[in-house]
């Protein structure tokens, strides 16, 4: 299944994958679902509490305690048995305790696949698990869905969908069905690709499932972590040295026990003694001292939001001089907010927002109705570039969901990578105005106005020129810069393709994914210790640099 498929019209990945428009036979998915296994990533089971508390033994240094047990009974020391069995317990008890805890984190933090998907079988459109998906199944989905497989999609309908999960990157792709990309073209250009684990933020699609499983590019991901995992400096030392310890308390028994033997004394004293003197010479407490300092290690970090799996881990975090960590989630938000807006005649208007001027109103008016996000539960859903702008209107009093009750939509053209815009046809103070937003470059050429303090004024090129420059300089700080205006009156009648032109420029708006909180102490702290910290993206040097700087 691994294919370029993104190479392959649709009708020939149908062909390859021998489904059909109409999707799979119930019966057929049976087979493949046998053939393939299901459509999970997982690559290996959660650990058993019983596994995690056998594993605390896979220690020389218990396993020699353990034996010290044995002996000390075997010489009649009950006492000292009890004692030494009281020390493994603890050490081992504390292990347990610690690495049953974050395998329960961890197994929570596993949940990344949607419990349902909407199919085509025997040609009828049925809800199953997409545990039970298989290649050449047929899937439906819209907004506000996760994406079940990898799918060679079929129809795209206004479709953008945020792959962050796989690429970084928070601003959301446009998907195309038709376009045929050469077989060499990275994830992030392959516009007629969906993939497992990614998100549906606006329009809808249908896909030809291509991979599912371990197959998948997440699944491929998860793979890596299926390789055995190394065992840490602290683990090694420890191993070496219990090792070493064992090896010398038997040579030095043996030649106590050859030796007294030589000299005359009883076989069997010489034995005992011998036996007794390992018992006196194993260490059994610096298992009991290395678990409790790494399990108070463990707590420190947990204090800060840091997982342990193993307690042995902590001791590799010592020599640490360098972290390389992503952007989008990590360092940021991954959820992009309004930054700065400007205005002609007004300039640059900061967060928070003091200006009152009748274009300010309209651009946030304008941001409230120019876009495709759902209200689900109270809650909006849909590409973070509209929510940015709907919590900017939001934030600034207007009631989105009255202006739209309001100011009903008559028309629009949904987002298009082509036009690299979106415009909607709404019905406000009595009059079909039209609102498009988009690409500065692309809304400048199309406006001959702009609306300023003073009213509406043609744009002339010295303005043009004034807005370009203020758009390249809020690209320079790391903003995603939109461009809104708007034309009234328009007839609904006519085709709004054909009223791209003469609009009206209201402003520029800059969004930027924020920075988490406390990553700015986070990072402070770690250059205080020394360490170094990267930044990878995908973003243009300009962003990253913004972004780093912050």
């Amino acid at each position: 299944m691994s294919r370029p498929w993104h190479s392959l019209t649709i009708e020939e990945a149908i062909k390859e994958l021998n489904s059909s428009i109409r999707g799979l036979s119930s019966e057929e998915a049976k087979r493949r679902l046998s053939k393939y296994g299901l459509n999970e990533v997982e690559v290996k089971p959660a650990k058993t509490p019983i596994k995690i508390f056998l594993n605390q033994f896979k220690n020389i240094l218990i396993i020699a305690l353990l034996a010290a047990i044995a002996l000390s009974m075997f010489l009649g020391r009950i006492y000292e048995s009890i004692a030494i069995a009281a020390i493994v317990g603890i050490a081992v008890m504390l292990g347990f305790a610690q690495e049953y805890k974050a395998e329960k984190t961890i197994e929570a933090l596993r949940r990344q696949a949607p419990s349902y998907a909407k199919v085509l079988r025997d040609g009828s459109t049925v809800k199953i698990n997409v545990l039970e998906l298989v290649p050449g199944d047929i899937v439906l989905f819209e907004a506000g869905d996760k994406i079940p497989a990898d799918l060679r999609l079929i129809e795209s309908h206004g479709l953008m969908i945020d792959e962050s999960i796989l690429t970084g990157e928070s601003v959301p792709v446009a998907k195309d069905s038709n376009v045929i990309l050469p077989p060499e073209a990275p994830i992030y250009e392959r516009v007629n690709m969906a993939y497992m684990g990614t998100y549906a933020v606006n329009g809808r699609g249908v896909g030809l499932v291509v991979a599912t499983g371990l197959s998948t590019e997440l699944g491929k991901i998860a793979r890596l972590v299926k390789k055995a995992e190394e065992e840490t400096e602290a683990h090694k030392a420890i191993e070496k040295l219990g090792r070493k310890l064992v090896s010398l308390f038997a040579i030095l028994c043996a030649i106590f026990f050859i030796h007294g033997a030589l000299t005359g004394g009883n076989v069997i004293d010489m034995l005992i003694a011998a036996i007794a003197l390992a018992v006196a010479a194993i260490p059994e407490g610096l298992p009991a001292a290395v678990t409790i300092a790494l399990a108070l290690g463990v707590r420190r970090m947990a204090s800060r939001n840091v997982i342990v799996r193993k307690l042995s881990a902590i001791q590799s975090m010592g020599p640490l001089t360098i972290i390389c960590t992503d952007k989008t989630g990590t360092l940021t938000k991954n959820e992009m907010t309004v930054k700065s807006i400007w205005l002609p005649g007004i300039g640059l208007i900061g967060k928070p927002i003091q200006q009152r001027a009748e274009s300010l109103i309209l651009l946030l008016k304008a941001s409230a109705l120019c876009h495709n996000a759902n209200l689900l539960e109270n809650k909006w859903s849909g590409d973070p570039t509209d929510l940015a702008l709907i919590d900017l209107a939001e934030k600034n009093g207007i009631d989105v969901r009255s202006l739209m009750a309001k100011c009903p939509r008559l028309s629009e053209i949904p987002f298009d990578p082509k036009l690299k815009l979106m415009a909607v046809l709404c019905r406000l103070n009595a009059k079909n105005i039209l609102i498009v937003k988009g690409a500065p470059e692309t809304i400048i050429e199309k406006c001959s106005a702009m609306l300023t303090p003073n009213g509406r004024e043609p744009l002339k090129p010295e303005l043009k020129r004034e807005m370009i420059d203020a758009y390249q300089m809020m690209a320079a700080r790391g903003e995603r810069v939109l461009a809104l205006a708007y034309k009234e009156p328009v007839e609904q009648a006519k085709s709004l393709i054909n009223e791209l032109k003469e609009l009206t420029f209201i402003g520029f708006v800059g969004l930027m994914d924020p920075p988490r909180e406390g990553v700015h102490e986070a990072v402070k702290a770690c250059h205080q210790a020394g360490i170094k910290i990267l930044m990878l993206t995908g973003d243009n040097p300009t962003t990253a640099k913004a972004i780093a700087h912050e």
